[in-house]
């Protein structure tokens, strides 16, 4: 099947809005008690849910492919539990200690029936001058293990080794530090050359970015991206 080639619309999301934190200050400066706490729907086939921290519900009716804002959270242990929304059904729950003043991404990932949660840990520190960040995160459970290619619009991946192999479903990359500029971004199967995803963006200097690679909201092809904007 031919992939969905998604690249003006991503460009645009990338270049000129920020997903997920309409806070424009810096997001690792609070009030010096709190962690921050962002959350983002990508278990395809599922309805919209609630996230509960320690108990306490934090973001309620979070749309498939929809991320919230930052919201700031209490440190130390907590629980972090995905549940449907307007019901008592539990989907998930994970329990990790939340440090002073860092940020995090709570994801729902997997299909009905098997919704985990993920946490991520999030940077927002400034990289080098003339540089970006950018972090990838397979969230896509039809597509199985990928080959990741970050490179030039015109890359010809035949003969080119992956920027990351054999990325499982779940899994986000360590922040990648590349120049700023245009990226074309491919997963394709494991040892395959074939694009199951086809994006290209552009990211100016001094940025962060999370892209999320996720199934349709049906589940399956054709698979999209969510994009975070970790730092303006």
């Amino acid at each position: 099947m031919k992939p969905r080639i998604l690249g003006l619309a991503l460009l645009a999301a990338l270049g000129l809005a920020a997903c997920g934190d309409d806070d424009n200050s810096s997001p690792d400066v609070n009030n010096g008690i709190t962690a921050r706490l962002r959350a983002v729907h990508v278990a395809p086939g599922t309805n919209s849910l609630d996230v509960l921290v320690g108990g306490t519900p934090q973001f309620t009716n979070i749309a498939y492919g929809q991320p919230t804002d930052y919201q700031e959270v209490p440190t130390g242990s907590q629980a972090l539990t995905l549940v449907a929304t307007g019901d008592t059904t539990t989907y998930g729950s994970v329990t990790r200690t939340l440090e002073l003043n860092q940020n995090y991404t709570l994801l729902a990932t997997g299909l009905p029936g098997a919704v985990e949660p993920v946490l991520l840990t999030d940077t927002s520190t400034a990289p080098a001058s003339g540089k970006i960040r950018l972090r990838l995160v397979h969230a896509s459970p039809s597509a199985g293990a990928v080959d990741v290619y970050v490179g030039a619009q015109d890359q010809d991946i035949a003969s080119v080794t992956p920027t990351l192999s054999n990325v499982t479903t779940g899994t986000a990359s360590d922040y990648l530090t590349l120049d700023a500029g245009t990226y074309r971004i491919r997963l394709t199967a494991l040892g395959g050359k074939d694009p199951l995803f086809d994006e290209t963006v552009t990211v100016s200097e001094g940025a962060v970015r999370t892209i999320i690679v996720r199934d349709a909201a049906a589940g399956g092809v054709p698979l999209g991206a969510v994009v975070l904007d970790d730092r303006a």
